[in-house]
């Protein structure tokens, strides 16, 4: 994930996410593998163009502040 919000995301790296929150899921007794991994496949699943879109633009987010509104 940070790769890709530096900018500096390669579309493989959806499918690394994938695999990784594949591997996380139903693997352990710990509920918090599963409530991470859960967000990540979501996202991708139904979003996967538009990171697709931001990769290959080479889109940097934001900071936090850049985003908040002014006072």
């Amino acid at each position: 994930m940070h790769r890709i919000t530096e900018g500096q995301g390669r579309l493989q790296d959806l499918d690394d996410l994938l695999a990784i929150a594949g591997d996380m899921e139903g693997k352990t007794i710990c509920v918090f593998a599963d409530a991470a991994a859960w967000p990540i496949q979501s996202y991708i699943a139904k979003f996967r163009d538009e990171f697709e879109t931001y990769i290959r633009a080479g889109r940097k987010a934001r900071s936090m502040e850049a985003m908040s509104c002014p006072s």
